[in-house]
């Protein structure tokens, strides 16, 4: 369940059939943080960051699969997580 109707549209619908549920209405949380670019009702970011993307394949029971991962591109998103949530003391 994923707590925000912005954050969960797009996985739902292109991932799960539109299955995906928020945890309350966006009005009992409604986000105080003034760095959201689509203002606070859409808590999201899309930014570009250049860097190394490694390709590692996986053994699954469907076969091989491709895992994918970006070293500078998880930095930055925990650094984001981690200021955002010493705002708002997020645990």
């Amino acid at each position: 369940m994923l707590k925000h109707e912005a954050i969960q549209s797009f996985p739902s619908e292109v991932f799960y059939a539109t299955r995906l549920i928020t945890g309350g209405s966006e009005q009992e949380r409604p986000s105080t943080l003034a760095l959201w670019p689509g203002g606070n009702d859409k808590p999201i970011m899309f930014i570009h960051v250049v860097g190394m993307e490694k390709s590692l394949t996986v053994m699954t029971a469907e076969g091989s699969e491709q895992s994918k991962s970006n070293d500078k591109e998880a930095s930055l998103a925990v650094s984001y997580f981690s200021q955002t949530s010493s705002i708002t003391a997020v645990k």
